[in-house]
């Protein structure tokens, strides 16, 4: 941890110094600009990384026959890192880990590399869980020594052409996909815009309709009504003056009803089919 604050101790994200390093952020590809990487420099080097990494190892004792082909304390070492590689994988899920194993001098290394950002915060946690299990049973595997935890910065300068072709192709196809799910996702938002306008429309079409078919029904009913009582009162005052014209004036009354009752409906009929 101590070695990671000083390495840090000019990178915004951790440190107060100006001293060490002169953080960077950079895209992480020339045509993509929603992802960026932190990468620090160490002075005026010319050593710049973007990665820092985790080392666990020790030294593992030869089989019988004198090399790391028969050892017993070699063969621990890797049931052990199989045994917590799944949890690393759980609790640092974007590390990328590697097992160096020298046949010569007998080194056994494990190395967990992160981005800067995030290997901070599990510095910052002393690195718990897990390192301080996992060297705690790697030093009681019979046959191991020299013991030791440390932190490193992790470059890839070099890549082979068909690992940066993968890497690029995969890049493209999910960059490919991410376009396609939004154009999805925002061709479906539209549609149920429209839909719900169109709904909406439609609903006020439907009131507004029935608002004005009822308004005009009742205006109609009203004036017929009032005309069959303005001539009933009419054809009263006429059979009280003139008994013998009863039935020439009840003829003339139905008659206009008819009359206005058709003149009514026609006009009800007309106005709707407009």
């Amino acid at each position: 941890m101590k070695v990671f604050n000083l390495l840090l101790a000019s990178a915004p994200l951790f440190l107060s110094s100006t001293d060490g390093f002169a953080p960077v952020v950079r895209n992480k590809s020339p045509t993509t600009t929603t992802t960026t990487i932190l990468q620090a420099e160490i002075g005026d080097t010319g050593v710049a990384f973007e990665n820092v990494a985790r080392e666990w190892r020790c030294k593992y004792s030869p089989g019988p026959s004198g090399g790391p082909g028969d050892s017993e304390s070699l063969k621990a070492c890797q049931s052990l890192l199989e045994e917590f590689l799944p949890q690393v994988k759980e609790l640092l899920p974007s590390a990328t880990i590697t097992r160096q194993v020298c046949g010569g001098c007998l080194d056994f290394k494990v190395s967990i590399s992160q981005p800067l950002e995030e290997h901070g915060v599990w510095s910052d946690a002393n690195y718990s869980p897990l390192e301080e299990e996992f060297m705690s049973k790697l030093k009681n595997i019979d046959g191991t020594s020299v013991h030791e935890t440390q932190e490193i910065t992790f470059q890839t300068l070099l890549q082979g052409v068909t690992q940066v072709q993968d890497i690029s192709k995969g890049l493209v196809d999910a960059n490919f996909g991410l376009i396609d799910a939004q154009i999805k996702q925002r061709k479906s938002v539209a549609d149920a815009q429209i839909k719900a306008e169109l709904e909406g429309a439609a609903t006020l079409v439907t009131d507004d309709s029935d608002s004005l078919v009822d308004e005009q029904i009742q205006g109609a009913t009203k004036a017929i009504t009032d005309a069959v009582d303005e001539q009933i009162q009419d054809a009263t005052k006429a059979v009280a003056d003139a008994a013998d014209t009863f039935d020439e004036k009840m003829q003339g009354v139905t008659q206009a009803l008819d009359s206005s009752i058709k003149e009514a409906k026609k006009d009800i009929i007309d106005k709707l089919s407009e």
